[in-house]
């Protein structure tokens, strides 16, 4: 899986720095300067983490954060808040906002590819767990639906054998998964 990392930000010259130095780390980069461009590039490119500034000229980094966390299927999106915003409160309320982490420009390639890093790995294992609620939800609907059926076949003789063999199977699978 390559690891993917959006950038946004409207300085290009911090645009460019960071996209240079994430593709030397052979990192998948989209870099834009354009947040509503962004937003419409997500679902497209699926970056496992976000480097998003605060500060552009029509709207602001914490208002694209907040309608990123409103879709649900980027739950798992890894979003570093970028800013040369330095004030407690203003690190706090990017925070409470939905951001995972607070880089304050200007900063290190270092310090900040090792927060793109642990981003990575965040998303990857946020990804994982996501995949596997899917498919205990899946198991759940077929425990639902073969239990929906069981008033129905316990007088039935060897067709309630058949359906508890499944039950069995799902339940094993579902304790399989769990652990």
């Amino acid at each position: 899986m390559a690891n993917r990392v959006m950038v946004v930000d409207d300085d290009t010259m911090y645009l460019d720095q960071i996209k240079y130095f994430l593709t030397q780390r052979e990192y998948e980069v989209y870099a834009t300067t354009d947040p509503k461009k962004a937003l419409t590039q997500l679902s497209s490119f699926s970056p496992d983490v976000l480097v998003l500034d605060w500060v552009f000229t029509d709207c602001s980094g914490i208002d694209v954060l907040k309608t990123i966390r409103e879709k649900v299927q980027n739950q798992w999106l890894y979003v570093i808040m970028l800013s040369g915003k330095i004030m407690t409160e203003d690190i706090v309320y990017a925070f409470t906002s939905g951001c995972n982490d607070y880089v304050i420009k200007p900063f290190t390639e270092d310090e900040l590819c090792a927060r793109i890093l642990n981003g990575v790995q965040s998303s990857h294992i946020a990804r994982a767990e996501m995949a596997k609620r899917e498919l205990l939800q899946s198991d759940i609907k077929k425990l639902n639906a073969i239990c929906s059926q069981l008033p129905g076949l316990i007088t039935k003789g060897p067709a309630s054998l058949t359906v508890m063999q499944e039950l069995k199977d799902i339940v094993t699978n579902l304790q399989t998964k769990i652990r």
